[in-house]
């Protein structure tokens, strides 16, 4: 587990303990911790009395990504309370533990680090076995090459998008593809290679009937073609299947804008303020009024929407 199973090892008298990037402030309640945590964490004490509650006599291994600071801030806490043994993965947080499923390390490491391995070992090794076939590996080397080195990004995202539509029709898991599947149309269509798109796009929705991400793609690539009524029939399919999907809803916002049916979008942006959303998928919007030489209400909510997330927290 994470830091569960560093608060667990001392009650149940652990031989070995096996963190996965634990994210609570496990020492230090000044630690950086993600927001949605901090309430939860104010009711529940026991997560600063990790010195009383870890295991005084367990192996502990901490599985973390040495260049990720807030996973290495609580790692240091728990090495102030015990010695400890770094197992490094070239993925932090939730992805940690998802990357080490994927590439079928989880087990090997578990009882690898129970026979006296050397965990770091086993991760390195493992990861370099099985990386061309994890898509994990690929959408994070693309990260890690956006905006430098353009044929190893061109190639990662080719990578993890080719792997993900293979589980998608195999039958696996989802949504954990569809981001990298996304980056992927988007990639081929920006290279000129819009029938590829359109047709892996049409296949995710045969597939994935309820998955709204996979009617995203259609209407995404039928907006930039400018088929805007198929685009807005696309988003709103999308919608239909999750009304939450606020980041689809702004972008049939953008095609109702473009359609000149202002009444209609705003009533759809009327919605999505009442969420977060990221401050760039609101300026798009901004742009898109300005564009159509829009003013007024919707204009003032936009902008007022952009310069408040993009303040400081």
């Amino acid at each position: 587990g994470g830091a569960g199973a560093l608060l667990a090892s001392g009650p149940l008298n652990a031989d070995h303990v096996l963190a996965l990037c634990p994210q609570y402030s496990v020492l230090d309640p000044e630690l950086p911790v993600a927001p949605a945590w901090r309430s939860a964490m104010k009711g529940t004490p026991e997560l600063f009395a990790l010195p009383d509650l870890l295991s005084r006599t367990a192996r502990v291994f901490v599985v973390v990504d040495p260049s990720y600071g807030t996973d290495m801030a609580h790692y240091r806490a728990v090495e102030r309370t015990r010695p400890v043994t770094m197992i490094a993965t070239p993925f932090a947080k939730h992805d940690a533990p998802k990357f080490l499923r994927e590439a079928k390390l989880l087990s090997r490491l578990v009882l690898g680090v129970v026979a006296g391995q050397d965990g770091h070992r086993l991760v390195a090794t493992g990861r370099r076995a099985r990386r061309r076939c994890v898509a994990r590996y690929w959408q994070g080397l693309g990260s890690a090459t956006r905006g430098r080195w353009p044929a190893a990004r061109a190639r990662a995202v080719q990578m993890a998008g080719e792997l993900s539509i293979d589980t998608v029709r195999k039958g696996g898991s989802v949504r954990e593809g569809f981001s990298a599947i996304s980056i992927y149309v988007g990639a081929l269509a920006a290279a000129g290679r819009g029938a590829e798109a359109e047709s892996v796009a049409t296949e995710m929705v045969r597939l994935c009937p309820d998955e709204p991400s996979a009617f995203a793609l259609v209407g995404g690539l039928a907006f930039q073609a400018g088929r805007l009524e198929e685009a807005e029939r696309a988003f709103t399919a999308a919608i239909r299947i999750d009304k939450s999907a606020n980041e689809i809803r702004m972008s049939l916002v953008r095609t109702l804008i473009r359609l000149g049916r202002q009444d209609d979008a705003a009533r759809h942006l009327e919605r999505c303020a009442m969420a977060r959303g990221s401050w760039k998928t609101w300026q798009a919007v901004v742009a898109e009024l300005a564009r159509a030489g829009v003013t007024g209400a919707m204009v003032d909510l936009a902008t007022r929407k952009v310069n408040d997330l993009k303040r400081p927290a």
